[in-house]
Order: structure tokens, then C-alpha cells, then sequence
């Protein structure tokens, strides 16, 4: 661990297809779903947020300067990176030890006490330091770093993952059919996985008469295995070494309940957790991890705005209940693999005051950042495959507070290029500041 200091002094996506009701006054079933997240969170109807108004219906806000916010991509629990990245963008200074034997110190710089610093998800999973990723963010931010997680998919299906009811009750059969589904699966091609687990589930199915319903052993020993093959071994691994050092062949069980005890009810990174975002709005941007299709564009940013769909994400955490945005009606914020929005969306993101987005999830070819505009939205897509190879391709966007939008990647911070400039800021309700 690194020792800290006090503050220094000296392609496109597919529309989605009407779903029944959705042309006359019957509510669908996802209209159906979001209402009652909403109510069960006690945010709806009542929610105390104001519903959007019309452009240029109010008089003019003023808004504070513009503020830098420095955007990391998928870090995939490299804490070598991070800190690199942060040093490399002079929001913190890491200087080497006096003597041998002496830690590093690591200083928030008056840049990085005055600017804001988002990781637009998945922090988890595929590295071998989320742990200590973890809290090297927590020391930074008690040293003056405004640190900002958004919520990824791997994120979100860790932990769905580590919080099933299987998992806190350590359920034997449950580790059992987690373990004849990973081994099947194991040295499998990734594009031959999704058939061979169907098959997997439907043997599981014939030989023990398990079902699929929602909830129940099977269904969610399907999640787990599924988390686990897609990078979720690295995480469960790391636990080990650090909560079982001394221990060889420590059950999956074992090391999956201690995950649950550090990211949940109270545990070390449980306030992390707690305070992930769906969506960071910083000024006129908003940073989240994959897109904005319109389920979450109408149903819940134009009818409740960007902390209405946080605090929806919160409470789930909370509650442990966030299968619907794992892998659920509400997943395509954290899954969608395109950068596209379309115009519907484009308009509820003007009306509450948002004229870009920076997001991750699709690895960027030639490792840097790219920019699109669909319909007067800029989106900056800002995964530049950090966590992907053998030697991270450190960078990120910054949002200087004159607006440019500045791009880095590959360690080149000094050779930094402009990449795009937004609009004059505006109020959430359209109107320029």
C-alpha cells in the first residue's frame, strides 16, 4: 500500500419494438417495473423532483464556472493504472521514498482538490487489485479527491452475483451446479459459450428436475457461473489471497460470502458501493458507462432527471435487489454496445440541460478516444482498453472548464489533443447561462 498524505501545503442500435400497451393508455410491462422500483424506493409518485419544464420557459440560472472533470474509462481493477493515470493528469504527486524501506507519499494536488474525477464502470472484475483499488480511492478521497464511481456491467453483476441469498447462506448444491457449469465452460472459446451454457442448464434441468423460475438455485447459480467466466474469477481470487492467505483450497463459498461482507451491509467498501451513479451529470455531461436508449431516456430521466435514476440505483444496491439492471429491463444503460442516440433521447437529454456524453464499455480500436454527434449530442467514447492488454493503455478525457473536450491515451498526457468543444453551458432546463 502507498502512504498518504494530507493536502500538499508549499455500430447502431436497434429501436426498441413496441411492447404491449405501448400505443394506447396500458402501461407496459416495463413502464410496469419502473413504477414500482420507484415506489418500493418510496421516490414515486411523490419523488420530490420537479418534472422537466419546456426550454426556455424559466429565466435565466446562473450556473458556477464550468468545472474540470477528468473521465477514466473501463479500469477493470488495475490500480497501477489509476494511480498513473491520476499522477500523469496532475491531480495527485507521488513522490519516491526518502530512505529505502519508506512508502511512497502520495499528495492531492490543488488541481486535483478543484477538479472532479468520474470512472465511467466496470472497476471490477479481470484485474487482481480491486481491493486495493478500492482503497486508495477512499484515501484519496478523504484527502480532498472528488472520486466518482458510475455503475458498468461488470459492476453490476458482481454484485448481483455476491449478494444472492445462495451466496449469504453459503448453500451447498448451489456451489455444486456453480462448479459442473464453470467446468463444463472453462477452456471454452468465449463466441462458443452462450450455446454450451444452454446446454449446460438444460443437462442441469433433465438430470435434477431444477427449474429456471426467477429465484430460484439454478437461475442464479447460472448468474454466478456466468460472472465468473466473464472475469469474475479475478475478483473472487483477489479475495482470497487477502482474506485467506494462509489457506490452500479455500471453498468458493467461503470467498464469495467474504465478497458479500466487504461490498454490502456495512462493510468496508459498502459505502462505495451505496454511492455508485447510474449517471454523473457534471454541467452540460453526463458520463456513464454503456448508453441511453429509451426506456431510461422516457421512463426515468425525463420524468424523475439524473439523480432520480441514481437514487433508483441506490436504493437497489441497498436493498440487494438489482437484477432488473444486471440483467433485466433496465440493463441497456450498463450494456448497450453502441455509442448511438437517437432523437427522441437527444431531446429529453436537451431539455434537462445535457449536450454530451462521455461513456465506456466498447474498447476504442487504436486505444483512443472517439467522437460522434447524433442529433446535437456529442458522445465521447472514452474506453481506450486500460485493463486490456499486458502493458495498460493509460489516459482518459478531461472536460477542461472552458469547454474543450481533450483526449489521452497511451501515457502521452503531455502530447494531450482537443477533440471536440461543447455548447455554452445551460440549466437543466435548456436555457444558456
Amino acid at each position: 500500500m502507498l502512504s498518504f498524505s494530507p493536502s500538499e501545503e508549499p455500430q447502431k442500435a436497434s429501436p426498441i419494438p413496441p411492447q404491449k400497451g405501448e400505443n394506447d393508455n396500458e402501461p407496459t410491462e416495463t413502464q410496469e417495473l419502473i413504477h414500482s422500483l420507484f415506489e418500493r424506493a418510496d421516490l414515486y409518485p411523490e419523488s420530490g423532483i420537479r418534472p422537466v419544464q419546456k426550454r426556455g420557459t424559466i429565466e435565466t440560472a446562473e450556473l458556477p464556472k464550468r468545472q474540470e472533470v477528468l473521465a477514466i474509462g473501463d479500469i477493470e481493477a488495475n490500480d497501477k493504472a489509476l494511480l498513473k493515470i491520476l499522477e500523469k493528469s496532475g491531480y495527485i504527486d507521488m513522490r519516491a521514498p526518502k530512505e529505502s524501506g519508506e512508502k511512497k507519499q502520495v499528495f492531492v494536488t490543488e488541481k486535483g482538490r478543484s477538479g472532479t474525477v468520474i470512472q465511467t464502470g466496470d472497476f471490477f472484475d479481470r484485474g487482481s487489485d480491486l481491493l486495493r483499488m478500492l482503497k486508495h480511492v477512499q484515501q484519496l478521497q478523504r484527502h480532498g479527491l472528488d472520486f466518482r464511481f458510475t455503475a458498468g456491467n461488470h459492476d453490476l453483476y458482481a454484485l448481483n452475483s455476491l449478494c444472492s441469498p445462495y451466496v449469504q447462506e453459503r448453500d451447498p448444491e448451489f456451489f455444486r451446479v456453480v462448479a459442473r457449469i464453470i467446468e463444463k465452460l472453462k477452456d471454452k472459446p468465449k463466441r462458443e459459450r452462450r450455446a454450451l451454457m444452454e446446454k449446460a442448464i438444460n443437462e442441469e434441468i433433465r438430470k435434477t428436475g431444477a427449474t429456471l423460475d426467477p429465484g430460484s438455485r439454478l437461475l442464479e447459480a447460472q448468474i454466478f457461473a456466468a460472472w465468473q467466466l466473464e472475469g469474475g474469477d479475478a475478483c473472487t481470487d483477489e479475495i482470497q489471497r487477502n482474506h485467506f492467505p494462509d489457506e490452500n483450497n479455500v471453498p468458493l463459498s467461503e470467498v464469495a460470502r467474504q465478497g458479500y461482507q466487504l461490498f454490502f451491509d456495512g462493510g468496508e467498501f459498502s459505502g462505495v458501493m451505496e454511492g455508485l451513479s447510474a449517471i454523473e451529470q457534471v454541467d452540460n455531461v453526463a458520463y456513464l458507462h454503456a448508453g441511453i436508449d429509451d426506456v431510461w431516456a422516457k421512463e426515468i430521466i425525463a420524468k424523475h432527471g439524473v439523480e432520480g435514476a441514481n437514487q433508483l440505483l441506490r436504493h437497489a444496491i441497498r436493498n440487494q435487489q438489482l437484477g432488473p439492471f444486471a440483467y433485466g429491463a433496465l440493463k441497456r444503460l450498463f450494456w448497450q454496445r453502441s455509442d448511438y442516440v437517437c432523437e427522441d433521447t437527444a431531446r429529453i437529454l436537451k431539455q434537462r440541460g445535457i449536450d454530451a456524453i462521455v461513456r465506456g464499455h466498447d474498447v476504442q480500436k487504436g486505444g483512443k478516444q472517439t467522437i460522434s454527434n447524433y442529433h446535437d449530442i456529442q458522445v465521447i467514447s472514452n474506453d481506450i482498453g486500460i485493463g486490456k492488454t499486458e502493458i495498460p493503455n493509460t489516459g482518459g478525457t478531461i472536460v477542461t472548464s472552458s469547454g474543450h473536450i481533450v483526449g489521452f491515451h497511451h501515457g502521452d498526457y503531455e502530447n494531450r489533443q482537443i477533440i471536440g468543444t461543447l455548447p455554452e453551458n445551460r440549466n437543466q432546463q435548456g436555457v444558456a447561462a
